[in-house]
């Protein structure tokens, strides 16, 4: 009983997640371009919902990314973190400088 108390919330909120990314990847692959209100929601999902030390593959300094808005690297984070190729929306991932 104590294993179900832990492991369906758990359970809940992946497969919550995972339906928001659905919907949102829907709308994109119906056209192949990212408009920028999804590139936002994208990156919005990735800096409320990833790791810093994660975010920071990404981007030298998320919270200036989000603040410029930027939302390329953020975005590109989101997409991966669900496994998904992104080279079809933004090319070949960068290398960050040193």
């Amino acid at each position: 009983m104590f294993a179900l108390l832990i492991f369906v919330p758990r359970r809940v909120r992946l497969i919550y997640d995972m339906q928001g990314v659905h919907v949102t990847l829907r709308r994109a692959l119906a056209r192949p371009e990212l408009t920028p209100q999804m590139l936002e929601i994208l990156a919005g999902r990735a800096i409320y919902t990833l790791p810093y030390q994660r975010l920071l593959a990404y981007s030298r300094n998320p919270a200036e990314d989000w603040y410029l808005r930027r939302f390329e690297p953020l975005a590109r984070a989101e997409l991966e973190r669900q496994g998904l190729t992104v080279e079809r929306y933004f090319g070949v991932r960068p290398a960050l400088e040193a």
